[in-house]
């Protein structure tokens, strides 16, 4: 978007920076670093309120040649989402783009994510042997779960439990729609993806050509019950 210099600073002193970023969709960052840059003044912290109330202050004159100035209209979400995938080919940014934009949590799941399905099974068992160590206090079973690749939910509350799965049940799925693996390991979510970019190789042991991705992103994550406040968390 295209300003007269003097035309900025009247309408700056009529109304407040972000009402004229929101009127004319434009990038508030830039706004400043332009009215620093172009030593555009601005209104005192009250002179916008007299304003509306109709009383007309003196304004602080202006210096200098009246001359266009360019502003940055707001970018959307689908371009700055898409800043962020530049190590992706442009058809496989549209396909994260139309995943992204259906993701939905649901009022209900029919099926969970094996994750999911394997925690819950490993709540109901520990369960069972929690129940068997309190009739048992003095055997000498061991009565711990030996499943560890679980996910860690140390950090979430039982109240909270049900949205935690509707919530990672519907991020692994969209995530593997993508191409994505999903996985537990050491207490965190692993998600691996590779880039669309292949590049030649040869075999270190027969010298044979073959294709593989240039890059593989890996994401570790864990999850925390903002409302659950728990001490020595230990990872």
């Amino acid at each position: 978007m295209k300003v007269k210099r003097f035309d900025l600073y009247e309408e700056l002193w009529t109304k407040s920076r972000t009402a004229y970023c929101n009127e004319h969709d434009l990038e508030f960052e830039n706004l400043k670093e332009i009215i620093k840059e172009h030593d555009i003044p601005l209104p005192p912290s009250n002179y916008l309120y007299h304003y509306r109330k109709g009383n007309i202050l003196p304004k602080h004159p202006i210096q200098g040649d009246n001359y266009e100035i360019f502003l940055v209209h707001r970018k959307s979400e689908k371009d700055k989402l898409f800043e962020k995938w530049c190590y992706f080919d442009d058809e496989k940014k549209e396909e994260l783009f139309a995943i992204y934009s259906n993701i939905k949590l649901p009022e209900r799941v029919g099926r969970y994510h094996k994750l999911i399905v394997g925690h819950r099974e490993y709540v109901k068992e520990q369960k069972r042997l929690d129940r068997e160590a309190e009739r048992h206090p003095f055997g000498r079973r061991n009565f711990n779960n030996k499943q560890q690749n679980v996910l860690n939910t140390h950090r979430i509350s039982d109240k909270t439990l049900s949205d935690f799965y509707v919530l990672t049940d519907t991020l692994f799925k969209a995530l593997e729609s993508a191409g994505c693996t999903v996985s537990v390991y050491d207490k965190r979510i692993v998600i691996k993806l590779k880039s669309a970019k292949e590049v030649d190789t040869l075999n270190s042991k027969n010298g044979t050509p073959s294709k593989v991705f240039a890059t593989d992103f890996t994401y570790l994550l864990h999850f925390r019950d903002k409302n659950n406040q728990i001490k020595n968390e230990g990872g």
